[in-house]
């Protein structure tokens, strides 16, 4: 197995920790579109 010079990590770890990192950031965004309210509209007319 290989080993990446620059972080020391084997490549299958590297990958396996960005499958982690994504799947993080998949569900916490799915949170926070579940919290989002959009602002009220702002009718505004030109006098």
């Amino acid at each position: 197995m290989q080993t990446d010079p620059v972080c020391g990590m084997q490549f299958d770890e590297k990958s396996a920790a960005a499958m982690a990192l994504s799947s993080v950031t998949v569900v916490s965004n799915a949170l926070r579109l579940r919290r989002f309210k959009p602002p009220a509209a702002v009718d505004t007319v030109a006098a």
